[in-house]
């Protein structure tokens, strides 16, 4: 049912484009637009020399190139006599219009200083706009160009709008194409602005080396025809007129430059788009169809995917409960281990009580732990524990060997030591130490030796008890 419903629609669409088409190209003269034909015989339009092959001035008052073209064309289908004079600047040209001496101005520029007192046209001429240099140009365009001059042509639309554009960018306004080019060839600038018409048409005609076109922007210099606000009557006479140029006329005009590269058609875009309008409509309508449908689906879809991902995440919640409870167990079966060994190790330290000490080659004194002045007796706050005074503590009989754990030439070795040391009462302990070079947390790579002693006085007194006892009993 719904493909017949669309087949009629389409139908429909498609016979309205056809007849709007064939309207717009029959449209006639309306009562206003007659009148101001009686009464001219002449159309005067006002022009200001462009670059060309615009419209420039060749030697002579008599005008060259594509608007004169297309001018010459329109005055032919009104039936009039064209007068097409010539002004210095568009303020000049602005007075003239308001002043009654012009009819419409023909080289209005779409995008320029537009006037609200002024009616336009649809742009009957239309050029592309490039950047043209001797260095590769970012592929951003005009916005890649931030802090770069930029040579355009003085009192063009470049010259304004650049700077909007691109804010970044630094327009060199110089009087003409070629010395904008030239700029750029001589490092002046860095690339230049403008129509690809004017560039190709002054390169075949002057020499000037490196310079070609590096990008083609999304932009058009648009030029139509403007009369003022109060003869609308005349904006849509010179509209008609326009659109009743033929494809044969357009080709004559352009064949005339074969070298500059033809816009595109105007005339033949309007009836294109009134057909593909609708058709575009009903193809809209149509995929807005297919793709409700296909939502339709596709939620269907997620949501059996979401219940399985559901399903999927419950199932990992429970392995994870599993794992964590399995992980307490542990936890506590680690801190019951734990207990016990620090049990053992205070018992041990208690038995055997124990101190550590660190050295090293680049420190004046060792550091010790409270546990090492406790065996020495002596005062923190008042005992440097210096190898000199360390020394001075050890019996006499073994200093030679403790003075080998302040020894830097064998930084690997392991030492093993039992030695006696003479406290200040004059009471002999002894030690047992135990000491290896590390040269972990160590900066500038300086090894530490590392050292652990145990005051084993009152073992070395039990077991000489004993012998003492076994040799009265023997």
């Amino acid at each position: 049912m719904w493909k017949r419903q669309y087949s009629i629609y389409l139908l429909f669409c498609l016979s309205l484009s056809w007849t709007l088409a064939n309207s717009a190209q029959i449209s006639r003269y309306n009562v206003a637009e007659k009148a101001w034909l009686n009464s001219h015989q002449v159309l005067r339009v006002g022009v200001v020399e462009q670059t060309p092959p615009i419209l420039f001035y060749a030697g002579g008052s008599h005008p060259k190139g594509l608007v004169a073209d297309y001018l010459r064309a329109l005055a032919i289908h009104l039936g009039l006599q064209l007068e097409i004079i010539r002004f210095s600047d568009q303020s000049s040209l602005a007075s003239a219009l308001r002043g009654a001496e012009v009819d419409a101005i023909g080289t209005a520029v779409i995008g320029g200083d537009r006037r609200k007192q002024w009616l336009y046209t649809r742009p009957y001429l239309s050029l592309s706009v490039g950047l043209f240099g001797n260095q590769q140009i970012p592929s951003r365009g005009l916005k890649g160009l931030g802090g770069k001059a930029v040579a355009v042509v003085r009192g063009s639309v470049w010259e304004k709008a650049l700077t909007s554009m691109a804010p970044g960018v630094i327009p060199v306004p110089l009087p003409s194409v070629e010395a904008a080019l030239r700029s750029v060839a001589e490092g002046g600038a860095f690339t230049y602005l403008g129509d690809t018409a004017s560039v190709t048409q002054l390169l075949q005609q002057v020499e000037i080396d490196d310079i070609e076109e590096q990008q083609r922007l999304n932009l058009t210099f648009d030029i139509s025809l403007a009369t003022l606000e109060q003869q609308p009557e005349l904006q849509s006479l010179i509209q008609k007129g326009i659109d009743r140029i033929g494809n044969e006329e357009l080709q004559a005009i352009w064949h005339r430059w074969p070298r500059v590269e033809r816009p595109e058609n105007y005339k033949e875009q309007i009836p294109t788009w009134l057909i593909l309008t609708p058709l575009a409509l009903a193809w809209t309508v149509f995929i807005g169809w297919v793709v409700r449908r296909h939502t339709v689906q596709q939620q269907t879809h997620r949501h059996g995917r979401l219940k399985q991902a559901i399903r999927r995440l419950q199932k990992r919640e429970r392995h994870l409960k599993e794992k964590l409870l399995r992980l307490k167990r542990k936890t506590l079966s680690y801190r019951k281990a734990s207990r016990f060994h620090r049990q053992r190790l205070g018992l041990l330290e208690h038995v055997m009580p124990n101190a550590a000490w660190v050295w090293d080659s680049s420190m004046t004194q060792c550091q010790w732990d409270e546990g090492m002045y406790g065996f020495f007796q002596v005062d923190s706050g008042e005992f440097e524990p210096t190898p000199e005074s360390i020394l001075d503590c050890v019996h006499s009989e073994d200093r030679d060997r403790v003075a080998m754990l302040f020894s830097t030439q064998d930084e690997n070795s392991e030492l093993q030591l039992s030695y006696r040391i003479v406290l200040p009462d004059g009471q002999i302990r002894w030690l047992l130490d135990y000491s290896h070079y590390s040269d972990e947390n160590v900066e500038e790579g300086v090894p530490q030796r590392v050292g652990i002693c145990w005051d084993i006085s009152d073992y070395l007194g039990l077991i000489e008890g004993q012998d003492v006892q076994r040799s009265a009993e023997n």
